[in-house]
């Protein structure tokens, strides 16, 4: 079937290629850029929902600012989401014993395998173990200024009335002291004026976040975060990954109040919040009290607006149209192996919950304020750690959820993961985002257990298996059910330059089997980066069908000038919705790029950043999917859609 592309696309496509394999570069040092994109493909999963603005802007503040290696703690090293609790126990009691004098002991560390090694050297650094004091008159002199300004224009094709999006970002970091922020946001098709609506962008948001102040911990003003325990009473983070990131990092931590710095509409709190330190307690308090998109009508609405468009008078309507107030407080005791704390929230809506009935929500939340409270604990001594939570929350009746599990090191580099999760039936607690296989938390129940190990010199194996049972009907299932999600991954570092890839995964629900099949090559050396793709699904429901994908990538460092380039294309063969991909793309700075690829056709992309000066940066990035001539009239649908992105990053 002929795909409408140029073949003269084709040619030099692969012309690029044979160039650039000739003048490859065979000594291996890694761009940040590239460790960047393998970190955050370790964290998607078929569209799982990870903020990558978010943890951008939270790895290039520690890009920015590295963490000392022989001066830090646990919490600090916490926020490199990739490292397990056994490395950074590793991490710190290396440097207890003997202080660090060069990042090439990391080497030295067995739990630390040579791929997280390398992941974390742009983020940490050796140096004196003594604090720099804090004066006033640094605040402007040794601070970090940022100011990007990003416009994309998007699905060119459609020549609607105002296709431009727009953003401005400033960030100001002083340290690990103090950090400021301001956000602005104007979406594609918004307009720039309605009255008691929308005045200029239409969103705007910021922050004040002060640390480790004498007794203050932290101290967040604007928009912020709030994760405790679990995050099953508490959690307005996104998920950092899901099944197979744990198999990495086993990253269900305490992150505590956070500041955001990303443009998100949705799954925030705006006020203020306080965390003091008292010996071995954190007292954390907070409020929240923000406007939110819901469709109100006479004093109810059946549900919160999360999509943050409001592109015609509907969507207008709803815009900040109903009051969220929340009120929590956390107290957690720390000392030695073991961490304990108590979680209670207050959520006040001004107008009442009311969702529309249907088969699958008769057991939601309903109501004008919702009450939980909870307890959380971790314990970790040497290679065995157990952590959990329960929690009571309000609703018709109260219901209940909880999660324990652990893990165990039996003998080196070989790891047992294992996590029970119950919710009941009456259990939905709006404000909480925990472990589990839908992202609502609600009549579900299951069994996690996942083994990772890499005694087998330069082959890693990742395996987990989670059995799950809904006691009542679900969207895409009118009756209980049972399920189950089987994943298998092997990764074979043939060389130091060269690595091979496979991923297997079986997933049961609600009467669909669907089974996915993906191996990846990967060339990566100082300056270059060449990456295949194949990926493969079957699906089996009402009907059987096949997906496939070719994936291929070129990423190079111009050895002259401080530019980097990326560029892919992939042709892809998915006819029915169910067998639909998703794959990781790079984009400009504080972008991300997951698109659906659903029927038949072809996507490619060029990303250009240009470092002009050590103030200015220059990002662009031209993509474009085209979809098969049968394919597009059968559908009705375009034969060709194309974005671009530009953004502008200044540094003062």
């Amino acid at each position: 079937m002929k795909i409408p592309m140029k073949s003269s696309v084709f040619a030099l496509f692969f012309v690029l290629c044979e160039v650039f394999c000739n003048f490859a570069n065979s000594q291996s040092m890694p761009d940040y850029s590239l460790i960047l994109q393998d970190i955050y493909l370790g964290l998607v999963e078929d569209g799982e929902d990870v903020d990558f603005e978010e943890l951008t802007e939270q790895l290039s503040f520690l890009h920015d600012n590295p963490i000392n290696l022989n001066r830090t703690n646990a919490d600090e090293l916490s926020r490199l989401s990739f490292l397990s609790e056994r490395q950074i126990d590793d991490i710190l009691l290396y440097a207890y014993q003997h202080p660090f004098s060069s990042l090439y002991e990391l080497q030295l560390i067995r739990s630390l395998p040579s791929y997280v090694v390398r992941n974390m050297l742009p983020f940490v650094y050796v140096g004196e173990s003594r604090e720099k004091p804090f004066y006033a008159s640094d605040l402007l002199k040794f601070a970090k200024q940022e100011l990007t300004v990003r416009t994309d224009v998007r699905d060119i094709e459609t020549r609607q009335k105002d296709p431009v999006y727009l953003s401005l970002k400033y960030r100001y970091d002083y340290g690990k002291k103090v950090q400021l922020g301001f956000q602005a946001e104007h979406d594609a098709g918004d307009k720039w004026y309605v009255p008691r609506k929308t005045y200029g962008f239409d969103f705007y948001g910021g922050y004040l976040q002060l640390n480790d102040v004498k007794f203050l911990k932290r101290l967040v003003l604007g928009d912020f975060h709030a994760q405790f325990g679990m995050g099953l009473t508490l959690n307005t983070n996104f998920r950092m990954g899901g099944k197979q990131s744990i198999l990495h990092s086993l990253d269900l931590r305490q992150k505590g109040l956070q500041k955001k710095g990303s443009t998100s509409e949705y799954k925030f709190l705006r006020g203020v919040g306080v965390v003091l330190k008292l010996k071995n307690v954190d007292l954390s308090v907070l409020y929240s009290g923000r406007k939110i998109d819901a469709n109100v009508q006479k004093g109810s609405f059946s549900s919160i607006i999360s999509t943050g468009y409001h592109t015609d008078s509907a969507e207008l309507s709803h815009k900040r149209s109903e009051w969220q107030h929340v009120v929590a407080t956390d107290v957690t005791y720390t000392r030695k192996y073991l961490q304990v704390g108590m979680t209670a929230v207050v959520h006040f809506l001004q107008d009442t919950l009311s969702p529309s009935l249907t088969y699958y929500n008769s057991a939601y939340f309903h109501g004008k304020r919702q009450f939980s409270v909870g307890s959380h604990f971790r314990f970790h001594y040497r290679k065995v750690s157990v952590f959990g939570e329960l929690t009571f929350a309000s609703n018709k009746r109260w219901g209940v959820g909880g999660i324990i599990g652990t893990s165990i090191m039996p003998i080196r580099n070989f790891s047992l993961y294992a996590i029970y999760r119950y919710y009941s039936v009456h259990f939905d607690n709006l404000l909480g985002h925990a472990f589990g296989e839908l992202s609502r938390q609600n009549a579900e129940q299951g069994f996690y257990l996942g083994v990772s190990t890499d005694r087998i010199r330069h082959l890693r194996l990742n395996f987990y298996a989670d059995l799950f049972a809904f006691r009542m009907a679900k969207s895409g299932s009118r009756v209980p059910s049972v399920g189950s999600d089987i994943f298998a991954e092997a990764v074979w570092d043939i060389n130091r330059d060269l690595q091979f890839s496979s991923r297997l995964s079986w997933k049961d629900k609600f009467g669909q089997h669907k089974a996915d099949c993906r191996l990846r090559l990967t060339y990566s050396t100082r300056d270059w980066r060449f990456s295949s793709d194949f990926i493969g699904n079957f699906v089996k429901g009402d009907s059987v069908s096949f997906g496939v994908l070719l994936s291929e990538d070129v990423q190079f460092r111009l050895p002259v000038l401080p530019m980097v380039f990326s560029l892919r294309f992939e042709a892809f063969y998915a006819p029915q919705f169910d067998n639909r991909f998703y794959l990781y793309e790079n984009d400009v700075l504080y972008a991300f790029s997951i698109p659906m690829q659903y029927g038949i056709g072809a996507r490619y992309y060029l990303n250009w950043r240009y470092k002009v000066t050590k103030w200015l940066s220059l990002y662009l990035r031209f993509s474009q999917t085209a979809y098969s001539p049968w394919y597009a009239r059968q559908k009705n649908i375009r034969s060709r859609t194309t974005d671009i992105h530009t953004t502008v990053r200044f540094t003062f």
